[in-house]
């Protein structure tokens, strides 16, 4: 069943506008030109122009039948929703549905919906997504992106092991000293999918055996200096590998503000033009806010080692190289790139869904003792033993007062200014809030399993 009507042929109706139908109503009404001069010079219709006079309606009305909640009652729809998006809780359409249903029967609206399942249908949330245009069904957690990059050595590190008690020493057999530092890039979104790891070698010559049994559609960056990222490799990243599985659209892309990201003129260009939004991480928060240091590094290290010390048990005689290093890598990808892992990431950090309250209180606490303010008088010791405060904030803080106190006086009214609280009007807006309110997050009171501690000043 068809939910947009077109007509047929080529004659178009409704292109003149309200303000064409006023002038063209007043020119005729004040006698300066006739019916048919006044369509042709402001192009309304004849027998609309006639049948406006008649009945002095001078507003023009959308061409067939009015919505089923009304222009007003779906502008009051529009914004809770988009206040529900802005708090993080965006709804499904099968919310919107549910909403617009009750909102109906609250307001005594005539309506067509179901009422055994108490929701619109489908061609009504069509028609009105077509008629905001403003609103559409999208995914937002699949263009949330994160970038970091993290160092795994070519050695095996053996950790805490069971020997007998009483042993001064305890030997454990590792491949090397300390082995080469490689760096992976790593990305993933909100959703849960993760673009494959870059690699970046130290050297200049690149082999197609570095290559070998890495995971499917990763990438070997060469770097002469380091195995660091900079301007030029991240770049690379951004058009080999970042672009190519990009959706359409604009994305946003979170990543710290380390100067290989964001100091490069042309990096920021060049995000510019593919629709990449740069949200660069404040300095130090990046144990925080960055979702790959929450819930991904920790494990892909920990499973990368794993089987570095499984190989070096299978194999006692040799040692890890770039050979060996892309099944090792491939072997812990599987296990720690998960979905369960990004998403579980990006909740730890309250970015998705959002949720300030999923950092914990000793992140926010600073180096300067308790109770201290930015307005607190300056106190500085003289030569003579004699104590100096600076009190230029004294005077405008007492001026402030001395306002607040004047205004609570003035304000302050008498038995006879008492007004009885007048009965409360069902709005369309507070109709909304009471069918689907917007849900309260509760504080996080840990988002590890081990207490939380708290740092204080000793000094």
């Amino acid at each position: 069943m068809p939910t947009e009507y077109k007509r047929k042929g080529s004659v178009c109706r409704g292109e003149w506008s309200e303000q064409d139908l006023q002038q063209a109503i007043e020119a005729v009404q004040e006698g300066r030109v006739g019916v048919r001069e006044a369509v042709r010079s402001f192009g309304v219709p004849y027998t609309t122009l006639r049948r406006r006079l008649r009945s002095g309606n001078h507003r023009k009305l959308p061409l067939g039948p009015l919505s089923t909640l009304g222009q007003e009652n779906e502008v009051k729809l529009v914004n809770h929703i988009k206040k529900f998006q802005k708090f993080g809780f965006s709804p499904s359409r099968t919310t919107v549905r549910s909403m617009a249903f009750e909102l109906a029967q609250k307001l005594n609206l005539p309506h067509k919906f179901n009422i055994e399942r108490r929701m619109a249908g489908y061609p009504w949330l069509e028609s009105f997504l077509r008629r905001n245009k403003d609103l559409a069904v999208r995914k937002s957690e699949a263009r949330i992106y994160n970038v970091d990059e993290t160092g795994l050595q070519m050695n095996n590190k053996p950790g805490f092991v069971i020997a007998q008690r009483g042993s001064k020493n305890v030997s454990a057999v590792t491949s090397a000293e300390k082995g080469e530092t490689i760096s992976v890039i790593t990305s993933c979104n909100a959703e849960g999918s993760f673009i494959p790891p870059t690699c970046i070698f130290m050297g200049k010559n690149q082999k197609p055996e570095f290559s070998d049994g890495m995971p499917p559609g990763s990438l070997v960056f060469m770097s002469e200096k380091s195995a660091y990222v900079n301007n030029v490799l991240f770049l690379r990243w951004l058009k080999e590998q970042f672009i190519p599985r990009k959706p359409p659209g604009y994305v946003m892309l979170i990543l710290d503000g380390h100067s290989s990201h964001c100091s490069s003129v042309e990096t920021l260009e060049y995000a510019s033009e593919n629709e990449i939004i740069f949200v660069c991480l404040p300095s130090h928060t990046t144990q925080f806010l960055q979702p790959l240091d929450r819930g991904v590094f920790k494990s892909l290290k920990a499973f990368y080692y794993e089987e570095c010390n499984a190989f070096i048990r299978r194999n006692p005689n040799r040692r890890i190289n770039r050979l060996i290093f892309g099944q090792l890598l491939a072997a812990a990808w599987e296990k720690s790139a998960t979905v369960k892992n990004a998403v579980s990431s990006f909740r730890a950090t309250g970015i998705v869904p959002l949720n300030p309250s999923a950092i914990l209180d000793y992140a926010y606490l600073t180096d300067k003792p308790q109770g201290a303010s930015p307005n607190e008088p300056e106190s500085q010791v003289l030569p003579n033993g004699e104590i100096s405060v600076d009190n230029r904030n004294e005077s405008a803080q007492d001026s402030s007062i001395i306002e607040v106190l004047e205004s609570v006086v003035n304000d302050s009214a008498g038995p006879s200014d008492i007004k009885t609280p007048e009965k409360e009007i069902d709005t369309p807006g507070k109709i909304l809030d009471k069918i689907n309110p917007i849900p309260i997050t509760e504080a996080v009171s840990s988002a590890r399993k081990r207490g939380g501690q708290l740092a204080s000043v000793l000094t």
